[in-house]
């Protein structure tokens, strides 16, 4: 009876092949999803295929300042970790596994965040987190690159940041401007991601899913719900348009209709 083969270390598994042969094309369509989203934003494609929005000064509104001040420190924290162009694969999704970690802590726990689709990618997030934890601690012989666990550094009880950027802008920042930088930079990070996915090991590939994970919730969910709310107002200014249109022509219609009855009349 021949003993089981082991799987050396660092080499990907059967069930991480067939992840990673998934993951590669969920990669690519967050791609195209980043560049269509500039490319919508740059007024060069319509939303949806259905309207285009408005300038971006009509979109900008107050209660965006707070949000552009996030997606801003998070831009500028992603652009700083993607320029160590050294760094490994597994380095890479750490250090932005543990950028988010910080971000969360910075901004946003205390935001009650209500929609259930988020709640449920939340809990996803965290069932994932779980459970590389718990493989990392099953396992004594695990690599460090397969070690994706993140936490918060403190010292003397303060946290301190290893990747969260928060510079001070003394001026204030148009959400719609942050937004396109935004989507101008995130399709660099997932064309490295998609380099290192192909024959990527199953922590790797679960911490990927992780990350895009956390990009989906803090980014993508928040931008889809403000552009389907820009354009839904714009669609309403168009109709309103159209209907006031249709109201003259309905006038001038009735109107005429009125005149040639009086001249039937008279004769």
């Amino acid at each position: 009876m021949q003993a089981p083969r082991s799987t050396p270390r660092g080499a990907a598994t059967p069930r991480a092949a067939v992840t990673s042969s998934l993951l590669g094309p969920h990669l690519e369509l967050r791609i195209l999803t980043f560049e269509y989203l500039q490319r919508t934003l740059a007024l060069e494609h319509h939303w949806l295929s259905v309207v285009s929005l408005p300038p971006k000064e009509q979109t900008t509104k107050s209660s965006d300042d707070a949000q552009g001040l996030r997606w801003y420190c998070l831009g500028v924290s992603i652009a700083a970790i993607e320029k160590l162009q050294s760094a490994s694969a597994a380095a890479l999704v750490k250090a932005l596994l543990q950028l988010f970690e910080e971000y969360n802590f910075h901004f946003g726990r205390a935001v009650q965040v209500v929609q259930s689709v988020r709640r449920a990618i939340r809990h996803r997030v965290r069932e994932s987190v779980r459970e590389s934890v718990g493989r990392s601690a099953a396992t004594s012989s695990a690599s460090a690159e397969d070690d994706f666990a993140v936490a918060l550094h403190r010292v003397n009880g303060e946290v301190l940041y290893l990747y969260l950027l928060t510079p001070h802008v003394p001026h204030a920042l148009s959400a719609p401007v942050v937004l396109q930088c935004f989507c101008e930079l995130m399709p660099t990070v997932y064309r490295r991601l998609l380099g290192a996915a192909e024959g990527a090991t199953g922590p790797l590939c679960d911490a990927m899913l992780r990350l895009d994970g956390l990009i989906e919730e803090h980014f993508l969910l928040p931008v889809s719900k403000q552009l389907n709310a820009a354009a839904t107002v714009a669609v309403r200014s168009s109709l309103g348009k159209t209907d006031a249109l249709f109201s003259k022509v309905l006038a001038a219609a009735s109107g005429e209709e009125r005149s040639l009855g009086a001249e039937s009349q008279s004769l």
